[in-house]
């Protein structure tokens, strides 16, 4: 990875299931230490409006998460905020 990740950053996180890896987006919330553990919160994929291509998410607070160095595949750009209301202020496309 090129750029460090700090807190507030997205990234993609690879979690292994019972028969394959899964990838999630996930916000860096704490970075611990210098074995960089990061701990967050996963982001879950939500219905857009209407005519919009990319995917929309939302962060999950009830879906904390704890990872290290080595489960981070990718540092995602910062999202764009797609609400325009406070029902949707909190969705974000990547």
């Amino acid at each position: 990875m090129d750029r460090p990740i700090i807190e507030g950053d997205f990234v993609v996180v690879k979690c292994a299931g019972k028969s394959r890896f899964v990838h999630y987006i996930a916000r860096v919330d704490i970075i611990n230490g210098e074995d960089f553990q990061f701990e967050g919160v996963f982001l879950q994929k939500v219905a857009g409006k209407v005519g919009m291509d990319k995917p929309v998410f939302v962060p999950n607070p009830l879906d904390e998460a704890s990872f290290n160095q080595e489960d981070v595949v990718h540092k995602l750009p910062q999202p764009k905020s797609v609400g325009s209301s406070a029902r949707c202020s909190g969705q974000l496309v990547f």
